[in-house]
């Protein structure tokens, strides 16, 4: 593992796709693999929510997060964060939703939220450690019979975490596009 200061978290830039797209973290059965237009097209509009964390000498990408700023009632988005397995436990997923978290504040956002496989315990115990809350219940959202739990931070702006109440689960196909 690498030290604190060999490593720069950092907005994503576009020459930094095809470094994710080629590596180690893309072999990860929990990670979805975007192509690189869908990387491009998060980072044109929505620069300041999309990070890497870099290695500083030798410049490999150990993580990286997608997010956005949108809907109504406004709010964050974690569309993807993932590390490197051989940097994992280390507090650098807690570092970039640190940052996400403080970006969709400082924009308004009511709260953050993400949408975590419920087979992936290990990611969905990181996010209940970090204070989300399952929001709900995504039925068939990764494919049929795989479900996702729609997890929810509130920011400052809702200090009675009314945003992170429990709503009714729902399907895929019935699910409110923000």
């Amino acid at each position: 593992s690498s030290s604190s200061s060999e490593i720069v978290l950092r907005c994503m830039r576009e020459r930094d796709i095809k470094k994710i797209m080629e590596c180690a973290i893309q072999k990860d059965p929990y990670v979805v693999t975007f192509p690189y237009e869908y990387y491009k097209w998060y980072i044109d509009r929505f620069g300041k929510y999309c990070y890497v964390m870099e290695h500083k000498i030798s410049k490999h990408i150990m993580g990286y997060l997608l997010g956005k700023c949108e809907g109504r009632p406004l709010r964050g988005h974690v569309s993807a964060v993932a590390i490197d397995v051989r940097y994992r436990g280390c507090g650098w997923a807690r570092k970039m939703m640190n940052v996400i978290e403080k970006q969709s504040a400082e924009d308004n956002c009511l709260f953050v939220d993400l949408f975590v496989d419920e087979r992936n315990s290990n990611a969905y115990s990181l996010y209940k450690h970090l204070g989300y809350n399952v929001h709900r219940r995504v039925i068939d959202y990764y494919d049929k019979g795989r479900d996702a739990y729609d997890m929810r931070k509130a920011t400052i702006l809702d200090p009675m975490r009314s945003s992170e109440r429990r709503g009714p689960d729902v399907h895929t196909g019935h699910m409110r596009r923000w």
